[in-house]
């Protein structure tokens, strides 16, 4: 399925309707959340107006978004979503980006030929660099008038930057990628099909990349191998590779996601706590041509010790309410 097929698709009103139809192949629910501030039937993160059946992922029933922020200045101004589907594009691309001003040229390139002709806006957070990142991406825009630049007035680090982005996006999937250029965008297409071709009954949230061959050093590949093991095996979320940048998820999923500095890290677990499942694909993985690592491995394992046992807590704290509607 192409990339164009799917944001015809997804450009179906879905605040009017709960099906569309993807690649010719009958009907389907729609993947975003409706129009207003009303409440919405059904628990699935695909639409609906009934609570939906199947298999149930671990951490139980969506829950209501009553809570969800809406984020920006306002519909239309540049700073958060639009007034729906219909008015927006098809899929949100997010890159945080910390002063890599040097890897930007080649990564919005390989963007813009990856997607083609598909309805996709390119949101860049910068995350208070203090090299050219925002001259150089407004002289890309003029030849990639897709790209949005979000900036932050101080660095708040990647996960802060990623929230930012999926705040400002008018579309109701995001795909993230890192901004270093070690995320291949000709990958982004095949997260967005495999996120669009998953059944809605297996409530999907989220479509994660699980890099194979990282061209990493070995320092680096070892801690972070063995900090997917602990995780994995204290969360049981079932991911070998949390910390890839590539995923695609719903905004509507992402939104209902509790927020704390580098959740990025632990977004399986916490989709999966939330009632979603979480499906995994390979990606591939580009050596680090320009810049440096924002992040030492002590200073990271130190982090992830304390976050871990946060997740922990959250999940073991969560309690999830029975399935509902509106009557």
């Amino acid at each position: 399925m192409s990339i164009s097929r799917a944001a015809a698709g997804l450009h179906q009103d879905v605040s009017q309707a709960s099906e569309l139809r993807v690649d010719g192949h009958g009907p389907r629910d729609g993947h975003g959340p409706r129009d207003g501030p009303g409440p919405r039937d059904g628990p699935g993160p695909h639409g609906g107006s009934e609570p939906r059946g199947g298999s149930e992922p671990s951490g139980g029933p969506r829950q209501r978004g009553d809570h969800e922020p809406t984020g920006g200045r306002g519909p239309g101004d540049g700073c958060g979503p639009a007034d729906g589907p219909a008015s927006g594009p098809a899929a949100s691309i997010v890159v945080p980006a910390r002063d890599e001003a040097a890897s930007l040229t080649a990564l919005c390139q390989g963007l813009a030929e990856a997607l083609g002709d598909a309805d996709c806006e390119i949101i860049i957070v910068d995350d208070g660099s203090t090299d050219s990142t925002v001259p150089l991406l407004q002289s890309l825009r003029r030849t990639h008038p897709q790209i949005r630049i979000v900036r932050h007035a101080r660095s708040g680090g990647q996960s802060a930057a990623i929230r930012t982005g999926v705040l400002a996006a008018r579309a109701p999937i995001v795909v993230t990628l890192d901004g270093d250029g070690q995320n291949p965008p000709a990958d982004v297409p095949r997260l967005l099909d495999a996120f669009l071709e998953t059944d809605p009954a297996a409530r999907v949230g989220m479509v994660a990349g699980r890099r194979r061959q990282r061209k990493d050093s070995l320092s680096k590949r070892w801690g972070s191998g063995f900090a997917n093991r602990l995780r994995r095996w204290a969360l049981s979320d079932g991911a070998e590779d949390s910390g890839c940048g590539l995923k695609a998820v719903s905004r509507e999923v992402f939104l209902r996601l509790p927020y704390f500095d580098h959740m990025h890290r632990f977004m399986p677990a916490l989709v999966q706590r939330e009632g979603y499942a979480v499906r995994f694909i390979d990606v591939g993985h580009c050596p680090r041509e320009h810049g440096r690592s924002h992040y030492g491995t002590i200073g990271r394992a130190l982090a992830g010790l304390l976050d871990l046992a946060g997740v922990l807590w959250l999940k073991h704290r969560h309690r999830a309410p029975s399935d509902w509607t509106e009557v």
